[in-house]
């Protein structure tokens, strides 16, 4: 395996060791940006210090790296402020190949502009090589966010009205990623990627339902309950805010949209949303009490 010249910020998240593992398979050693050394992935061919909130460790982790995966830490409503330094370190460094993790649908949210002043910073800058990747809502997020109440209270309760969203298995934007960071061809291409259908909270509180041989309601509250409730459960208010109109993408019919960009980029079809339900919602994989 080649020696790495590439940077994967994020490293610790989902999505992160998810483009780490693809790099690997694909016989390319990859470097993960992390706070701590003592928490670099296993999937990573080596660490550095990294901090969108430290300047002083921009340039250290950069240094011997051509390529780099970029995103941001979840859940910031005022993520551009947060990555803006490590930006403008960027557009300033020099010749660099960055695929920028946005997210569909984003640009139809006023209220949350920072994938799209983050996008705008980037592609103003002639010598950065740049692709974007635009993933719809992510598969694992039953799992990593909704579990409890899936699990333990047998409900659904996001503000997503009936509408549809083409859920993608984290795999697959991996995968994606780690196609335009080890291949040529990419530079200044937007690729929206998604599932292969689109799937109502209904649809999958029914899924759920069956994998789990127990009732699971979709109870798509509205805003007004959904923030309510979560006060009550002493979630924080800017949380709240931030799903709530995420979340309305769905309700609108803003997140059904199908792309075939997963399976042009890979060569292979995005897996199915029932498929990661299976497998994380699976007897065998359910944590032990």
């Amino acid at each position: 395996m080649k020696t790495s010249t590439v940077l994967v910020t994020g490293a610790t998240g989902t999505v992160g060791r998810a483009v780490l593992s693809a790099l690997h398979a694909r016989g390319h050693a990859a470097t993960a940006a992390v706070r701590s050394l003592d928490r670099v992935p296993p999937e990573a061919a080596g660490g550095v210090v990294f901090d969108f909130a430290k300047p002083e460790t921009f340039a250290p982790a950069l240094a011997g790296h051509d390529r780099l995966f970029l995103i941001g830490p979840p859940l910031v409503p005022d993520l551009d402020t947060l990555m803006r330094p490590f930006i403008d370190f960027l557009i300033a460094a020099g010749p660099l190949r960055v695929v920028y993790l946005s997210a569909d649908g984003m640009d139809a949210l006023p209220e949350l502009p920072f994938h799209a002043n983050n996008e705008k910073l980037l592609r103003a800058a002639p010598h950065l090589s740049l692709t974007v990747l635009r993933p719809g809502f992510f598969a694992q997020n039953f799992a990593n966010y909704s579990r409890p109440d899936i699990e333990e209270r047998g409900v659904l309760f996001l503000p997503a009205g009936s509408g549809k969203a083409a859920f993608i298995d984290v795999a697959d934007i991996g995968r994606s990623a780690a196609v335009v960071l080890s291949e040529d061809g990419h530079a200044g291409k937007t690729y929206t990627l998604t599932g292969p259908e689109a799937w109502s909270m209904a649809d999958v509180a029914a899924t759920l339902t069956r994998l789990l041989g127990r009732p699971v309601h979709d109870v798509a509250p509205n805003p007004d309950v959904f923030r309510s409730t979560l006060a009550q459960a002493g979630v924080p208010p800017f949380i709240t805010e931030y799903l709530i109109p995420v979340y309305g993408l769905i309700a609108r019919g803003a997140a059904a949209n199908v792309t075939d960009d997963v399976r042009r980029l890979t060569g292979r079809a995005p897996r199915a949303l029932a498929d990661v339900l299976a497998e994380q919602f699976s007897p065998k994989t359910k944590p032990t009490p």
